[in-house]
């Protein structure tokens, strides 16, 4: 897989995702990393097997997502917009239409995936008694270019 997300165990104890991966599947290949989750202080987003630690907590940190595309074979195009949290979700569902790489097509069959990883800088807002989420997103931008899976190096 190219991406994974690791969320808090706090929040994501029985959540199943194809795209998730759990502190104690981290271990393997990043133990200390794995600890920080395990004790609710750092989710994760792993992209091509390397770690990018997004910390719990403070007034500012920095926060990942990805955005993939696949046209099926009738020519419709399944997309899919997700973050390690809300604010990431949110900057990857704006930037969708920033994206100017041509998604591949082949009559009758689905095309490769056309997919971008995202990274947002996040500030939490000041809270009032009724607030709610109080994230917010300061800026968010690709890191790195439109990739296509499988490829000729990834397939």
């Amino acid at each position: 897989m190219l991406f994974f997300l690791v969320w808090l165990p706090k929040l994501a104890e029985n959540f199943h995702s194809a795209f998730g991966l759990t502190w104690r599947e981290l271990q393997a290949s990043h133990l200390e990393l794995a600890a920080c989750i395990e004790r609710n202080q750092a989710t994760a987003f792993i992209l091509e097997d390397q770690p990018h630690e997004s910390r719990a907590g403070g007034h500012a940190w920095t926060m990942y997502g990805i955005i993939a595309a696949q046209r099926r074979a009738a020519g419709n195009v399944w997309l899919v917009v997700s973050g390690l949290a809300g604010p990431a979700t949110c900057a990857a569902a704006t930037m969708v239409k920033q994206i100017t790489a041509e998604l591949p097509w082949s009559a009758n069959r689905p095309s490769p995936v056309l997919w971008v990883p995202i990274k947002v800088q996040i500030r939490a807002g000041k809270p009032k008694p009724l607030d709610g989420d109080i994230r917010e997103v300061g800026s968010a931008e690709f890191d790195g270019k439109p990739r296509i899976w499988p490829g000729e190096n990834n397939g």
